[in-house]
């Protein structure tokens, strides 16, 4: 038997994690990333350092873990996302996390602070297309690579100036397409993100998304 490792647990910034942690020390066999792993790839500023290590390029962003870290967004040049730093499926992201001021930026870090009690992640916009790479493979090497891009079934440009929330998500995914635009991989891009996959250690699969503004 093999374990599939994609409960997400609930109530802990370690829950990604809590099952194949439980395996590894059971010494059950299974599928997916590691404890650490998870933990990075959960993990939204960890998870930047670690692919601008690789040579990916990243919007330039701030952790806000209290009220004292707010005067670090004035680093930044709107417009700004700002979203929990510990959740995945857009949890927490709406099209207001989207905003153009130092101040509004500010006033949601403090409310998404209060919210999810969690540090809060505030980036710098990318406008671009929705592309996520789709990597699977082991400890020798990758062996699938791919690359799929989201796209809106009306407006051509929707991620120009807009967010992928979780409402589209859960409730408007009938607006949402997918293309396959692997063809448009460079050699160094594709060497890149087989990098990033074996830095990681056990993952055995893994989704890397992105903007594309170029």
């Amino acid at each position: 038997p093999m374990v599939m490792t994609i409960y997400g647990g609930a109530g802990s910034r370690n829950r990604m994690a809590l099952v194949p942690a439980t395996c590894e020390a059971l010494g059950l066999p299974y599928m997916g990333a590691d404890a650490y792993g998870r933990i990075v790839c959960q993990d939204k500023y960890l998870s930047k350092i670690i692919a601008r290590e690789v040579g990916l390029d990243t919007s330039p962003a701030v952790l806000v873990r209290d009220v004292n870290d707010l005067p670090l967004i004035n680093a930044l040049t709107p417009r700004l996302v700002v979203k929990p730093n510990l959740e995945g499926s857009s949890i927490g992201i709406g099209a207001k996390n989207l905003v153009t001021t130092h101040d509004a930026a500010k006033d949601l870090a403090l409310d998404l602070l209060e919210r999810f009690r969690q540090p809060i992640l505030v980036e710098e916009f990318t406008p671009g297309r929705e592309v996520c790479f789709c990597i699977s493979g082991n400890q020798h090497g990758v062996n699938f690579l791919e690359a799929v891009e989201d796209i809106h079934t009306v407006q051509e440009n929707f991620f120009q100036d807009k967010l992928y929330t979780a409402d589209i998500k859960q409730n408007r995914w009938n607006e949402m397409g997918h293309k396959l635009v692997s063809s448009e991989m460079t050699g160094p891009l594709r060497d890149t993100l087989c990098r990033l996959f074996s830095c990681l250690g056990k993952v055995d699969y893994v989704r890397v998304d992105c903007r594309i503004n170029r």
